[in-house]
């Protein structure tokens, strides 16, 4: 993989040489050092992505069935987001876009956390203070059942673009946030297209895209998808893509400054996180890596005591959390008032992205368990479909609590 699609953002320094190592790539700054993602890993394969490397049919993406080419036979409520509703009453109910998620594997999917206003210090520097509004947070992260939904939809196709400004933040109105439709050009024309965007991650070969797993991993988080997907399911979805802010928000516990999303406690057991390298660089095939050759995430909410303070779970492990901001230098917004969000022009191609994923070994951490902390932070090409990467959406304040 080149390290060109992946950025360290460090605020208090930049960045000061790229380094090779094999087919790793490492970022290193003047007070910390990054492990990105590589084309291979241990034990990985250079020739495979997932349980079977061929692109699926056209008929397996995309899809959209004669009843299913609008909403107009089923009625979401609020509170419902889209993916699970039509999952229950248009598609009889699916593992992963029901109430099986969850340690316990009873919570509802669609699950999100109330989190309440407040003020925090971003990247825990006083001179990047925040007040945010109160928002609606998806527990988990986006599951291929539920993103699957959305594909037999139309969706990520450009035939159902989404709709100048839809999914645009409450208190960021379009254009500041939601959908531009000089996006439109992004989208896949044909299922064909899509399928090799979402079935395949290009430059990480060896990793698996977790859509080629399913429906046998309903519960898997998609990965494999890139900004524009992100923005356009989450509209779809009833709700937003997230800020930056809003992330580090819900992973500091607001203003108790939370060194990891789950409190001040390292990640000493794997209950903390999925984290798919142990500390000697071997694949932890025991519990969180359960393929070896071709490694993926696991289910979301698989780490039992790694939820942030409101419920959220996976912010830092799992997957990375992309967000709606632009790369903006090596530092967010300097003024963060009612939720914030990076805006540059001209656009740059690069999006931030948050937390740590099963792919980011702690052995090469630049400090133990630094991967995990909640000041930790990348950015990545908007048009990069990586395996490291997947998203949450927040939801309207106007709907009820779960």
């Amino acid at each position: 993989m080149s390290s060109k699609n992946y950025t360290i953002r460090n605020t208090y320094s930049s960045v000061a040489a790229l380094m090779g190592a094999l087919t790793i790539g490492l970022v290193a700054c003047s007070d910390s050092a990054v492990l990105l993602p590589g084309s291979a890993g241990p034990g990985a394969s250079a020739s495979t992505n997932g349980a079977d490397a061929s692109v699926p049919s056209t008929g397996e993406i995309g899809a959209v069935s004669p009843v299913a080419q609008s909403l107009t036979d089923v009625t979401c409520e609020p509170g419902e987001p889209t993916s699970c509703c039509l999952a229950a009453k248009r598609y009889g109910g699916r593992a992963g876009a029901d109430k099986t998620c969850g340690v316990n594997g009873d919570e509802d999917c669609c699950k999100y956390d109330d989190i309440p206003g407040g003020s925090f210090n971003r990247m825990n520097n006083a001179g990047l203070p925040a007040t945010m509004p109160g928002f609606k947070l998806g527990r988990y992260l986006i599951t291929t059942a539920r993103f699957k939904v959305w594909m037999e939809e139309g969706g990520g196709l450009l035939a159902k673009a989404p709709a100048e400004g839809a999914g645009a933040h409450p208190t960021l109105p379009y254009p500041a946030t939601g959908w531009n439709p000089e996006w439109n050009k992004l989208l896949a024309k044909t299922n064909d297209e899509l399928a090799v965007k979402v079935y395949k991650d290009p430059a990480s070969e060896g990793w698996g895209c977790t859509l080629d797993y399913y429906p046998q991993s309903p519960r898997y988080p998609v990965n494999c998808i890139d900004y524009y997907l992100m923005q356009s399911y989450c509209a779809w979805d009833g709700g937003y893509a997230i800020t930056e802010a809003m992330w580090e928000y819900a992973a500091r516990g607001g203003s108790e400054q939370r060194t990891y999303a789950w409190g001040a406690e390292p990640p000493n057991s794997l209950d903390r996180s999925v984290y798919c390298l142990n500390g000697g660089g071997e694949w932890n095939v025991d519990l969180w890596c359960n393929n070896p050759v071709n490694p993926v995430p696991l289910d979301v909410g698989r780490a039992s005591k790694g939820q942030g303070k409101w419920g959220t779970h996976d912010l830092m492990g799992n997957l990375l959390n992309m967000t709606v901001d632009d790369q903006n230098d090596i530092s967010p917004p300097t003024s963060c008032t009612n939720d914030c969000v990076s805006r540059v022009t001209p656009t740059p191609n690069r999006a931030v992205a948050r937390g740590t994923s099963f792919v980011y070994p702690e052995n090469l951490a630049p400090a133990k368990y630094s991967n995990l902390m909640t000041s930790r932070n990348i950015t990545v090409r908007k048009n990069f479909n990586g395996a490291a990467f997947g998203f949450r959406c927040a939801y309207p304040n106007s709907w009820p609590t779960k």
